[in-house]
Formats: structure tokens, sequence, C-alpha cells
């Protein structure tokens, strides 16, 4: 009787130890860390928690012969400048044509409001 108690009492320890021990393949801490963090990192500022993405605003165009300024989002561009990400590809009198991460944006000027229209950029940019 003692023999089967002692065996028993061996075998729920030796599972209890068993159980509690690690993944041995489990990469450590450290490593899980700095992948998390990479991800995170990698991910669109519109995936990260906490973090909102602005949309573009056409404000203003200031349109001449010498000079051609586009007002977005409160900040002056020239052509070639960036906001939010986006790049200032064309200023026309009632029009500007932005391109982020691949996508051409048109930001239309209509009575006091911006008008958005996102397309595909074709060929390559």
């Amino acid at each position: 009787m003692f023999s089967r108690c002692f065996t028993l009492i061996c075998l729920m320890l030796g599972m209890s130890v068993a159980l509690a021990q690690k993944n041995p393949m489990q990469p450590p801490a450290f490593a899980l860390l700095k992948y998390h963090q990479e991800r995170l990192r990698r991910l669109p500022n519109s995936a990260l928690p906490g973090k909102e993405v602005k949309p573009l605003v056409l404000n203003s165009i200031l349109y001449s012969a010498n000079r051609k300024i586009a007002i977005v989002n409160d900040k002056m561009l020239a052509i070639g400048e960036k906001v939010d990400g986006a790049k200032l590809l064309k200023i026309s009198r009632d029009r500007v044509k932005l391109i982020k991460k691949g996508k051409i944006i048109n930001l239309l000027l209509q009575d006091g409001e911006s008008l958005v229209r996102v397309t595909r950029a074709k060929g390559r940019l």
C-alpha cells in the first residue's frame, strides 16, 4: 500500500514539474519583445492604437503666373513638399494632386469646401 501511494505521489509531482517547465522551442523574452516592437514599428499609423490619421483638407490655393502655393491641413506647400506623408505633385486653379503610399489623392476646392478623390497611381512614382 505504501509503495502505491509513494508511486502515485511521485507521478503527481513529476507531472507538475513537467507542466511548469517552459516550452524549449519558445524564443527568449528579449527576442519576443524585439519582434513585437519591430512589428509595431512597421504598422501604418492608422493601425497603431491611439494614433488617428488626420484627413487631408485643402484649405486654399494661391495661384499666379510666378508661383503656385497650396495650403493643405493649414500648411503652405509648393510642388514636391510633403504634408502628413503625402507629396504634392500638381497645383491647379481649383485642385491639387498628391501621392501617398502609392495612391493618388485629388483634393478639389469648391465653395469653401474641399472634396477628396483617391485613385491608384499608374506606372512608377
